[in-house]
């Protein structure tokens, strides 16, 4: 088992912000004539204010996001 791991470990992430890249599937979702749902941002509970704030300082920092001048 150790060495199927081995021979393979770039099948797996090494961390939980490296998300690859697989692009040998494409697909469509037919909406048909279906108008877009818009809908306003929802406020963060209090009790998770600094955790969302320090998962998104890491996703910043390691290059997954950046920042936004929207809403």
């Amino acid at each position: 088992m150790a060495g199927l791991l081995r021979e393979f470990e770039d099948f797996f992430a090494k961390n939980e912000f490296d998300l690859g890249n697989f692009t040998a599937v494409e697909h469509c979702i037919d909406t048909r004539e279906a108008k877009p749902i818009r809908q306003t941002m929802r406020r963060t509970p209090v009790a998770f204010v600094t955790e969302e704030e320090n998962h998104l300082k890491k996703m910043l920092d390691a290059g997954v996001i950046q920042p936004s001048n929207s809403e």
